[in-house]
C-alpha cells in the first residue's frame, strides 16, 4: 500500500485558496477537511459550503474529518457536496456506531473513524471490519500546530498489526504535526496517509510548491 499525502485545508491561507488548490492538485492525493462544532472540540473548523466549493474545484477526493458531537447531522449534506470519505470520531460513536456507518455507506461515501490520542483502539474493534480509513490523532484534536504526541506512534503500530492479523485493508492515517523529526517513525509504524498541515506544508518556508516537493522527496526516500 503506497503512501498518500492529505493536505489539511484548515491550515491554508484562505486569502489564496484558488492558487493553493492548483498546487495541491499537482502534488496531493486527498483533501483533508476538518469540520468542528465548538462542542466536541473548543474550536471552529471549515464549513460545508467551503467543502462543496473545493470538492468541485479540485481533482482530488475530499475527505471530511468530523470533530463534532452529532455526526449524523452532517452526512447527507457532505455527501451531496461531493465528499468521498467521512470520518467521525469513535468517542461519539459509543452508541449508534453501526447506524452512523450505515448512513455513511448509504450516502455513497467511504466510512472511517478517528481516535483521539488517549482513546484505545479496543473501542473500535466491534466495527473495525466496516471502516475504510482509521485516522489516529497525533495531537489533541482541535488545536492545529499543537506538539506531536510520540506515544501515538505505538498506536499506529498496533493498528497495523490488527489490520494484518484480521486480513483487512483499511488505510491508517496520522493527523497532527507531521514533520522531519517523526516521518520515518510514522512510515515504519505502518502509516499510509499523512495529513500535512502547518509544520510540513503551509507554514514551513512559505513556498507551498517547494515544500510539497520536499515532503514527497522525504517520504520517497524513507519508503525505498
Amino acid at each position: 500500500m503506497g503512501y498518500k499525502i492529505a493536505p489539511s485545508l484548515i491550515c491554508m491561507d484562505l486569502l489564496h485558496v484558488g492558487s493553493q488548490l492548483e498546487i495541491i492538485d499537482r502534488y496531493g492525493d486527498y483533501l483533508h477537511i476538518d469540520l468542528m462544532d465548538t462542542q466536541f472540540v473548543p474550536a471552529m473548523g471549515l464549513f460545508p459550503g467551503f467543502v462543496k466549493a473545493v470538492a468541485v474545484a479540485s481533482r482530488l477526493p475530499a475527505d471530511c474529518h468530523l470533530m463534532v458531537k452529532r455526526p449524523m447531522d452532517y452526512i447527507e449534506e457532505l455527501a451531496g457536496a461531493g465528499v468521498k470519505t467521512i470520518v467521525p470520531h469513535a468517542e461519539v460513536m459509543a452508541t449508534g456506531a453501526f447506524r452512523i456507518l450505515d448512513a455513511i455507506e448509504r450516502s455513497g461515501c467511504r466510512p472511517g473513524v478517528a481516535v483521539n490520542p488517549a482513546t484505545p483502539l479496543e473501542l473500535i474493534l466491534p466495527y473495525i471490519r466496516r471502516i475504510r480509513r482509521l485516522t489516529i490523532m497525533t495531537i489533541e484534536p482541535g488545536f492545529p500546530g499543537a506538539p506531536f504526541i510520540w506515544e501515538c506512534v505505538d498506536k499506529i503500530r498496533q493498528a497495523d498489526r490488527i489490520r494484518r492479523e484480521l486480513g483487512l485493508d483499511f488505510e491508517i492515517e496520522m493527523d497532527g504535526s507531521l514533520g522531519d523529526e517523526n516521518m520515518e517513525a510514522l512510515v515504519k509504524a505502518g502509516c499510509d496517509v499523512f495529513v500535512a498541515g502547518t509544520a510540513a506544508l503551509f507554514g514551513r518556508t512559505g513556498d507551498l510548491e517547494a515544500d510539497f516537493r520536499y515532503l514527497r522527496q522525504r517520504l520517497d526516500s524513507i519508503n525505498r
